[in-house]
């Protein structure tokens, strides 16, 4: 089984960045596409072997779930903050 490993991809377009800032468009294609297939290696090989569900597809979801729940408590915050703003007495 392989073993996921996703440092190596976020080195490889860190590299791609470096190169595309030199102007060697080239070097950093090659960079960038070794990185999606790493990425992509690191992806499957998260994947339970048993025929069950998708363990990378599961822990998405989870985060998904909790940024959309953390999206709607920072909203309902500066809702909150906004009336108070429009609430306050002007100062003389």
């Amino acid at each position: 089984m392989q073993r996921a490993s996703l440092p190596k991809p976020t080195r490889r377009i860190s590299l791609g960045d470096q190169s595309w800032s030199n102007g060697d468009y080239g070097g950093a294609k090659s960079h960038y596409q070794n990185s999606l297939n790493d990425a992509n290696a690191a992806s499957s090989a998260l994947t339970s072997g048993g025929g069950g569900s998708d363990t990378a597809s599961i822990t998405n979801q989870i985060l998904n779930g909790v940024g959309i729940a953390l999206f709607g408590v920072g909203s309902l915050m500066a809702g909150i903050a906004g009336f108070f703003y429009l609430r306050r007495k002007p100062k003389a």
